[in-house]
């Protein structure tokens, strides 16, 4: 299984409202690297936190979590956040 995001930006958009990424969050809530475009501005370095992959391959696969338990809760937190904003 593999993490399907559609993109929406919602994560970016309300960086403040995910507390992984707070400390990157602008006065308006929005990722500091988030662009005109709705995409990431710095994507190809972006930071740790920001990549699901790597999150799973170095703090849940070594602690026994499953990839596909990984990625549903993914999936649910990102329905949690779509959810409160929407």
């Amino acid at each position: 299984m593999t993490w399907k995001c559609d993109c929406c930006g919602l994560c970016c958009k309300h960086a403040d409202r995910v507390p992984a990424l707070h400390e990157l969050a602008l006065a308006d809530g929005s990722c500091m690297f988030l662009n005109d475009e709705n995409k990431c501005s710095i994507y190809e370095h972006r930071p740790k936190v920001c990549n699901v992959r790597y999150i799973y391959e170095h703090y849940f696969k070594p602690k026994g979590v499953s990839e596909d338990e990984f990625y549903a809760k993914t999936q649910e937190a990102c329905d949690k956040l779509k959810s409160e904003v929407i």
